[in-house]
C-alpha cells in the first residue's frame, strides 16, 4: 500500500474508530442516565406514597382530635357537675344532721312533756275521778301520747334521712370525674402533640417530594441530553461512513434469527473528464465476516490470501454484478467468519468489504493495490423471543370469606400461543409498575403517569420484585390455535418493580418479561421480550385482609 493510500486508510480508520468509541461511550452514558432517571422516579413514587400515608394518618389523628375536644368538654362539664354535687351533698349532710339533732331534741321534750302529763292525769284520775277535769286531763293525755308517737316517728325519719344523706357517694363521683378528666387532658395533649408531629411530617414530605422531583426532572433532562448526544454521534458516524467508507452498513431487521443484510455503495471513478473510459473501476467485490476482536488485525493482505486460496465458497461472499449500490441478505449458513468458523449466535462480528480494481484502472492511476474498507459497526444475531399480547392481560379479584377474616385475592393472567417460541422453554416474569403523580406545582396534582420502562430496565429488576407466572390451563377452543393461560397471584407481601409493598387503592401497570430457560452461557443467543407498559391498561390494587 503506497504512502498516500496508507495514510488515507489510517486516517479514515482513526476517524470512524474514534466516532465508534464515542458512540459506545455515549451509549453507556445513556444507559447510566436511564437507570438514574428510573431509580429517581422510584424515589418520587416512594416520597409520594409516604405523603399519602402521612396525610391519611393526619386525617385519622385529626378526627380523633375532634372527638377528644368533645370528650374533653364533656369531661370538664362532668367535673363541674360532680364538684357542685359534692358541695350540695356536703351541705345537705350538714343540714340534715342538724335537723335530725333538732328533731331529736324536740322529741325528747315531747316525751318528757308526755310523761309529765301522764303523771298529772294519774293524780287527777285518783282525786277527781268522774268530774270534768278528769275528762279534760284524759283528752290531753291521749293527745300527748299520739304526739309522742309522732315525735318518735319523726325523729326516726330524721335520723334515717341523715344516715341516707351521709351515704351519698358524691366524693367518689367527684374523685372519679377528676381522675377521668386528668386522663382525658393527658390524652388530649398526646394527640395534639402527635397531630403537630404528623403535620410537620407532611411539610417535610412535601419538601422531600419537591427535592426528589427536581432531581428526577434533572435526571430526565440528562437522559434527554444523552439521547441527543448519542443521536448526534450516530449521525456524525453515518455521514462520515457514507462519505469515507462506502456507506457500509448492517441493516436492522425485525427478527434477525437466521440472516442479516449488508448494504454498501459501490466505488465510482473520481475522473469526470469525457476522455476517461472507466466509470466503474471495480471488477468484483468480496464480503468478509470478521469477529469483532479480530477486526484490527484483518488487513488487505489477509483478504488477498483468503480470496487467493478460494478453497471454500463460504469463506467470503463474491459479488460480480452490481449497480451504484449493493444490498444483499446473507443467511447464517451461507458465510463463515475469516477463521473458517460458522457464525455463532450472540457473538459480535463486523463486515469488511474487499474490492479488486480492474487492471485497466490500476494502470490508469498507476497504482496496483486493491481496496479494503473500514470495518462496519459490530453486530450480533440472536433468536428474538416473543411475549404475550397485552390484549390478553387480565386482572381478577376473588373475595374469600372465612370464619376469622375476609380477603380479596388478586390474580394477574395472560394467554399465549403454545408454539410462539417453539424451540425453547421460556419463563414469564410478571412485574408491576407503579403509576405516579406528575405535579405541575409542588402541591398541585397534574395527572397520573407511568415511569419509563424498557427491556434494559426490566432485565435488571431483582428476583424479589417480580413473580414468575405459572401455567394454569390449556385454553384452546375447537378450531383454534393451541393457547395456554399463565397466572401470577398477588398477595399482601407483593412488591412493585422498585421493591415497595403494593398499596391497596394504588394503580399499577402489569409488565411481562419473557426470558429463555437455558444455561447462562447460552443466554447471548436469545433476545428477551418485554411488554409495552405505555399501551397497557393499569389496574387498582385491591388485595387486602381483615
Amino acid at each position: 500500500m503506497n504512502t498516500y493510500k496508507g495514510n488515507l486508510h489510517a486516517t479514515v480508520l482513526s476517524v470512524l474508530k474514534e466516532q465508534e468509541l464515542e458512540q459506545k461511550k455515549l451509549n453507556a452514558q445513556l444507559n447510566a442516565s436511564l437507570f438514574s432517571h428510573y431509580y429517581l422516579q422510584g424515589d418520587v413514587i416512594v416520597a409520594q406514597e409516604n405523603l399519602k400515608i402521612t396525610n391519611q394518618e393526619f386525617e385519622t389523628k385529626h378526627s380523633i382530635n375532634k372527638q377528644l375536644v368533645n370528650i374533653s368538654n364533656i369531661s370538664n362539664n362532668l367535673l363541674d357537675y360532680a364538684r357542685q354535687e359534692k358541695n350540695d351533698v356536703d351541705q345537705a349532710i350538714t343540714n340534715t344532721a342538724v335537723a335530725a339533732a333538732n328533731v331529736q331534741v324536740a322529741a325528747n321534750a315531747i316525751l318528757k312533756l308526755t310523761s309529765d302529763i301522764a303523771s298529772v292525769f294519774s293524780r287527777i284520775k285518783a282525786e277527781d275521778f268522774g268530774d270534768a277535769v278528769e275528762q279534760l286531763a284524759s283528752e290531753a293525755n291521749d293527745l300527748m301520747v299520739i304526739t309522742a308517737y309522732d315525735a318518735e316517728k319523726t325523729s326516726l325519719l330524721a335520723m334515717n334521712a341523715s344516715s341516707s344523706t351521709a351515704k351519698i357517694s358524691s366524693n367518689t363521683v367527684f374523685e372519679k370525674a377528676n381522675a377521668t378528666n386528668i386522663l382525658v387532658e393527658k390524652l388530649f395533649k398526646i394527640i395534639v402533640s402527635e397531630l403537630e408531629e404528623v403535620s410537620n411530617r407532611i411539610t417535610t414530605d412535601n419538601v422531600l417530594i419537591g427535592q426528589t422531583k427536581r432531581k428526577e426532572e434533572k435526571a430526565k433532562g440528562n437522559l434527554k441530553t444523552s439521547v441527543i448526544n448519542l443521536s448526534t454521534a450516530e449521525l456524525a458516524y453515518f455521514k462520515n461512513n457514507k462519505e469515507l467508507n462506502l456507506n457500509l452498513r448492517i441493516l436492522e431487521k425485525a427478527d434477525a434469527n437466521d440472516s442479516y443484510s449488508v448494504s454498501f455503495d459501490t466505488i465510482k471513478s473520481p475522473f469526470k473528464k469525457a476522455n476517461q473510459p472507466i466509470s466503474n473501476p471495480v471488477e468484483k467485490y468480496f464480503i468478509f465476516l470478521v469477529k469483532e476482536k479480530n477486526k484490527n488485525i484483518f488487513k488487505l493482505n489477509s483478504a488477498e490470501q483468503i480470496v487467493s486460496k478460494g478453497t471454500n465458497n463460504k469463506d467470503f461472499k463474491e459479488i460480480k454484478e452490481f449497480d451504484d449500490s449493493v444490498e444483499l441478505s446473507i443467511t447464517i449458513k451461507a458465510l463463515n467468519d475469516t477463521d473458517g468458523e460458522k457464525l455463532q449466535l450472540g457473538e459480535q462480528y463486523v463486515i469488511i468489504v474487499y474490492a479488486i480494481y480492474k487492471t485497466v484502472y490500476k494502470k490508469h492511476i498507476n497504482n496496483f493495490e486493491d481496496f479494503l474498507s473500514i470495518p462496519s459497526l459490530s453486530f450480533s444475531l440472536a433468536h428474538s423471543l416473543i411475549g404475550p399480547d397485552i390484549k390478553t392481560f387480565d386482572i381478577q379479584e376473588e373475595r374469600i370469606i372465612t370464619p376469622l377474616n375476609e380477603t380479596i385475592e388478586t390474580t394477574f393472567s395472560f394467554i399465549i400461543q403454545t408454539k410462539t417460541n417453539p424451540d425453547i422453554s421460556v419463563i414469564y416474569r410478571c412485574m408491576f409498575l407503579p403509576n405516579y403523580i406528575a405535579r405541575q406545582y409542588q402541591y398541585q396534582e397534574k395527572n397520573i403517569e407511568k415511569p419509563y420502562f424498557n427491556l434494559l430496565l426490566a432485565e435488571q429488576v431483582s428476583s424479589g420484585n417480580f413473580i414468575e407466572a405459572s401455567l394454569k390451563k390449556d385454553t384452546t377452543k375447537k378450531g383454534e390455535v393451541n393457547t395456554a393461560m399463565y397466572v401470577a397471584k398477588l398477595g399482601a407481601e407483593s412488591t412493585d418493580v422498585y421493591g415497595n409493598i403494593m398499596v391497596k387503592g394504588n394503580r399499577y401497570t402489569p409488565v411481562v418479561l419473557t426470558i429463555p430457560l437455558v444455561k447462562p452461557h447460552f443466554l447471548g443467543e436469545y433476545t428477551n421480550a418485554v411488554s409495552n407498559p405505555t399501551n397497557t391498561k393499569s389496574f387498582v390494587f385491591q388485595n387486602w385482609e381483615d
